[in-house]
């Protein structure tokens, strides 16, 4: 809703915000539902860490369907960079999860952490976990393994256009941004029908 989409881009007030909204609710099951979200949406990072710490506990995650709202918010791509401390203590509860939720719990646990993520750093973190288990169940490693495969793209996309930057620009000039596309060069005589592919220019700023 519109009170949660304020609360994730920390406009002023956010705390209030949820407030009012959770009193404008007059349904049992929406408030409680609301309710137990709000943290995983705060404004305050304690406030966000303890409550994904309060979900190690086997009574926290009686509600799967709020829990996997509430890893959403905290993993939102608004604040991904915060929400990596997240992802190995998600992984690392994969197995209990398994023993103590629902047959789809696992992966819809796991595409809610790693849904929000791009990043290399948050990329070796499940390569890391991984390589650490030797005789890890055969379905969670599969479950963990597609929900990352978008992470991996997006880290391994990430790498090649930094490397790419910095190859076309000199060193201490960073790449402005965005880039330029040029036009397409005219049909050459002998191929009418064959235009020669565009490339990306990107143009280098001197550092001050």
């Amino acid at each position: 809703g519109m009170a949660q989409e304020l609360a994730l881009r920390t406009v002023g007030g956010t705390e209030a915000i949820l407030r009012e909204q959770l009193n404008r609710i007059t349904d049992p099951d929406r408030k409680a539902r609301f309710a137990f979200v709000a943290p995983a949406l705060s404004s305050d990072a304690t406030t966000r860490d303890a409550f994904f710490a309060g979900l190690a506990r086997v009574e926290s995650r009686e509600h799967e369907p709020w829990v996997v709202d509430a890893l959403r918010f905290l993993n939102h791509p608004l604040r991904r960079d915060h929400a990596e401390r997240y992802v190995r203590p998600s992984l690392d509860l994969l197995r209990e999860i398994q023993q103590t939720g629902d047959i789809f719990f696992p992966s819809r646990w796991t595409s809610a952490v790693l849904g929000g993520h791009n990043s290399p750093a948050a990329a070796d973190i499940v390569t890391a976990f991984l390589s650490t288990q030797k005789d890890y169940p055969p379905r969670l490693r599969q479950i963990i393994e597609q929900s990352a495969d978008q992470l991996h793209r997006a880290a391994r996309r990430s790498i090649t256009g930094s490397t790419r930057d910095r190859r076309r620009c000199p060193p201490g000039s960073p790449p402005s941004s965005p880039p330029r596309w040029p036009a397409l060069e005219p049909p050459r005589a002998r191929s009418p029908t064959r235009y020669a592919g565009a490339r990306r220019t990107w143009t280098c700023t001197s550092r001050p």
